[in-house]
């Protein structure tokens, strides 16, 4: 079996990253790693 791995990186560039603005983006990756899993246990489901 072939593992294909998937990686996305989002690369802000500031010098100096607000704590609010960094706890947002803590957030938002927690949101959309969720969201995939959500949608990989329900893909397996279907097949």
């Amino acid at each position: 079996m072939e593992k294909n791995i998937v990686t996305r990186a989002v690369i802000v560039k500031f010098e100096k990253l607000p704590r609010r603005l960094f706890s947002v983006f803590v957030e938002l990756e927690g949101m959309y790693r969720n969201m995939v899993i959500q949608l990989l246990l329900y893909a397996v489901e279907v097949t």
